[in-house]
């Protein structure tokens, strides 16, 4: 059982090494900036402030009533990372309508960290509330204006933009700042993604997935639950030992992590932000599901078979 879950993970890691992002061939340069952000939004005896990272191209801008593409960060971090290559759809959009062009890092992620790059990780009972939707939101909405001003675009539409929970929060900042934000535009959102919602199960994009792989590959899903199950089973130093380190590579990673990595498999062996070009759709999907499952299915088998997969 363990060693199944040896070849399922080393499988999935090595893929992950394959991937190789989308750069537009004309990505616009950006301008970094940052703003003087409020600590507290909703807390007014506490008057602190941080600084916030964003960038910004004005490359295509034509001004007048042009409209402004803003990308509501989330988790990633350093937004100069998807800049290039993982947006290329509203970029292109941008240039075609003239448009500016901002991408916002969220609260303690990137350069954007309230404390600096030590304390901001601290667990500290004053700061409870600090890292939460409401306060990004708030975020969002004040460095926009902000923009918006600078630039002299009030009269601008805002298309807010992001996938996944980026795009859950482009949807939030259309729904509770609508005279911000004019259009939200989200990419594989988890909008109900969420427990307390009644008659919704928040698992279910999970589900799906699951639905797609077994469509698909028959017998896949129950491959990954057994390997899952025996990582999830096995000690920090078996997986030291065995997961990362039984056959030698230059891509050998190390990670106690397994919680994290099982639940991270089924977005990222599948998952992908927009765009993804139609050239590199036929390179893509082979690599997905077709391509992953039956090798993790020949790797158990080898493994059954001789106790090893080098």
């Amino acid at each position: 059982m363990f060693l199944e879950s040896v070849e399922c993970t080393k499988n999935f890691t090595n893929f992950m090494l394959l991937f190789r992002r989308y750069t537009p061939a004309d990505p616009p340069e950006y301008e970094i900036k940052y703003f003087n952000q409020s600590l507290d939004h909703f807390n007014f005896e506490n008057p602190g402030t941080f600084t916030q990272r964003y960038l910004i191209t004005t490359k295509y801008w034509g001004i007048g009533n042009a409209p402004i593409f803003v990308f509501t960060g989330a988790e990633g971090g350093d937004p100069s990372q998807f800049y290039s290559y993982s947006y290329g759809h509203p970029v292109a959009l941008a240039k075609q309508l003239k448009g500016l062009i901002v991408f916002l890092e969220h609260r303690f992620f990137g350069k954007s960290l309230p404390f600096g790059t030590v304390d901001s990780y601290l667990p500290k009972s004053n700061r409870v509330g600090l890292l939460s939707v409401e306060q990004a939101l708030a975020d969002y909405a004040s460095i926009v204006t902000h923009v918006r001003q600078t630039y002299s675009a009030e009269s601008s539409p805002v298309v807010a933009f992001g996938g996944s929970l980026a795009g859950t929060l482009s949807t939030f900042m259309r729904i509770k700042y609508p005279a911000i934000v004019d259009i939200a535009w989200a990419s594989s959102t988890p909008l109900l993604g969420y427990a307390g919602i009644k008659g919704i199960n928040q698992y279910s994009w999970r589900k799906q997935v699951t639905d797609n792989f077994e469509e698909l590959a028959p017998g896949c899903p129950d491959i990954v639950r057994r390997g899952f199950s025996g990582l999830l089973g096995a000690t920090p130093s078996d997986v030291h030992k065995v997961v990362f380190s039984r056959c030698p590579s230059k891509h050998t990673r190390r990670t106690t992590n397994v919680s994290t990595l099982a639940g991270a498999y089924p977005r990222r062996v599948c998952g992908t932000r927009l765009p993804m070009p139609p050239s590199s759709l036929h390179r893509w999907v082979p690599h997905c599901v077709l391509g992953q499952c039956p090798r993790m299915r020949t790797l158990v088998t080898v493994v059954r078979v001789t106790g090893s997969a080098c």
